[in-house]
């Protein structure tokens, strides 16, 4: 939010949000007017991925594709879900009756899917507003249940690390070598997602209160580990007397839910992308977070400005901190007054 205020300051507001490996803008940043738009095409961002991509299938696995950013701006709730008003309502109106005299004659928990975990559903679309009337709807409202089955689908994902022939090859293949070799035995996209997601676990159970879904020994297949999510919610609804409803982004888990006699909400992944709009300032500091943990990178053209979400020594603390390391250019118009904010932004974090 520095950073932001700084570039709001200055005389240059508007910047384009590249990333330097395929030599694209994702899209383009008003400050001023806090919009963002020419948000890259699907064709135009496969062509400049093939073009640049190394002949090599650990990398062509790593590097983002255009869903990665498409989830970003849906992470961001710039792009919310197809259904979100509709899903938003049944949530909002469950609470009312969970809160009203007599409420439900049983317990209800929400419960989630892994890919939910991921997009960070509660983190980011909490609290939902009604439209009839003021009332917010907490995330607390809910009772919320989690499978350890979804646990150990995030924790298996955190194993996968740049190797040095990795790095040599992107060199070759995209240049920047000063960028690359932030990358030393660091964390692949996938392990990166994965550490970003225990965030949203982490929200779960430290300030949301959820309890484990017991699941049965974490199966190879993907799709029988979607049966055992569905089983392990059906089992913890029957051992706590109360209904479940799963939220998910995934149709067959819905199928899944329904066969194993659970509520579910299927929350509809967007195909089209409006490529301009309004964004909220702390949506555009989750963007711009998400996008640099999800590529790794990004150029904030025009301001001298690199954003690293991975790099040499990054720590868990700075995974659970949600840090993200900057790098700016001597001759950056924004360089002194983002170093003496962030200098008192920090005293006064140690005050209180």
């Amino acid at each position: 939010m520095i950073l932001l205020n700084e570039i709001y300051l200055s005389e240059k507001r508007i910047f384009n949000v590249k990333f330097p490996f395929y030599n694209i803008n994702l899209f383009t940043v008003d400050v001023g007017g806090f919009k963002i738009r020419n948000i890259v095409t699907g064709k135009k961002y496969s062509d400049a991925r093939e073009k640049n991509m190394p002949d090599n299938d650990f990398l062509r696995s790593d590097l983002p594709r255009f869903a990665d950013l498409r989830d970003c701006l849906i992470t961001s709730a710039f792009l919310p879900f197809s259904n979100y008003e509709g899903v938003s309502k049944r949530l909002i109106d469950l609470a009312q009756i969970i809160k009203s005299p007599g409420g439900r004659s049983k317990p209800l928990y929400l419960a989630l899917d892994t890919n939910l975990v991921y997009l960070k559903f509660f983190s980011r679309y909490f609290p939902l507003k009604s439209r009839e009337n003021d009332e917010k709807v907490t995330a607390i409202d809910f009772r919320i249940a989690l499978s350890d089955t979804v646990k150990e689908e995030i924790d298996a994902n955190i194993k996968y690390k740049y190797r040095a022939s990795n790095l040599d090859r992107m060199k070759k293949s995209f240049g920047h070598p000063h960028i690359v070799n932030e990358f030393f035995n660091c964390s692949t996209r996938k392990t990166r997602m994965a550490k970003s997601a225990q965030n949203e676990i982490k929200l779960l159970f430290a300030e949301l209160e959820a309890e484990w879904a017991k699941a049965e020994k974490f199966s190879k297949d993907k799709e029988e580990r979607d049966r055992q999510i569905a089983k392990s919610y059906s089992n913890f609804e029957k051992e706590r007397n109360g209904e479940v409803l799963l939220l998910t982004a995934d149709e067959d888990m819905a199928y899944h839910a329904k066969n194993a006699g659970l509520l579910e909400e299927t929350l509809i992944i967007p195909h089209e992308i409006v490529p301009k709009g309004e964004i909220a300032p702390n949506q555009l500091v989750d963007l711009l977070y998400d996008i640099a943990i999800n590529f790794g990178v990004v150029r904030l053209s025009g301001q001298g400005v690199i954003i690293f979400g991975e790099w040499k020594g990054k720590s868990y603390n700075d995974y659970s901190r949600e840090h993200l390391k900057l790098t700016i250019e001597e001759d950056s118009r924004i360089r002194d007054e983002f170093d003496r904010d962030l200098r008192i932004a920090g005293k006064i974090d140690q005050l209180s």
